[in-house]
């Protein structure tokens, strides 16, 4: 359990159709106004195997997405990881990034509304994950654990995290 004003750890990553759009710099200038810090980056293109535990240890049920088709979406191209930290930093980045899937059902100014040009209602009728530029883990629990499956299971060392 997290003690009271200790910073927690948030994974992001700018997905595929965000790196091709080059919005990787708009995206962390927007994280950056917070009172995040960085801690790591990687990129890279996730192989079919990274892409598909992701999406397995976050087994959202509430969309019709399945793995194969949010797979097939992760390795289209690179993404950038990142650790941020901080007080309430999972609380932070989700706010900044937006609380829905769907870019359309997040409020304006979110990265998601702001940059994203997809839609669910798109998606779906095409068979394929929803583009929506960019991930963040929505509890302090996920996040460690996508830290640790991107980023491996020594990153605090590594990364000089506490």
């Amino acid at each position: 359990m997290r003690k009271k004003n200790q910073e927690e750890f948030v994974f992001s990553m700018v997905k595929p159709d965000g790196v091709r759009r080059r919005l990787i710099g708009k995206i962390f200038q927007r994280v950056e106004k917070t009172n995040l810090k960085l801690v790591a980056v990687r990129f890279l293109r996730p192989s079919a195997k990274l892409a598909a535990t992701h999406y397995r240890m976050k087994r959202n049920g509430s969309s019709g997405l399945t793995t194969n088709q949010a797979v097939a979406y992760l390795t289209s191209g690179r993404i950038l990881a990142s650790i941020w930290c901080g007080k309430d930093a999972v609380k932070i980045l989700r706010s900044i990034v937006g609380l829905k899937t769907d870019p359309y059902s997040c409020r304006k100014g979110t990265i998601r509304r702001d940059f994203a040009q997809d839609s669910i209602t798109e998606a779906d009728i095409e068979h394929r994950a929803v583009q929506n530029v960019v991930h963040s883990s929505n509890n302090p629990q996920s996040a460690i654990s996508e830290i640790s499956l991107w980023f491996g299971k020594n990153w605090r060392r590594q990364y000089g995290a506490r």
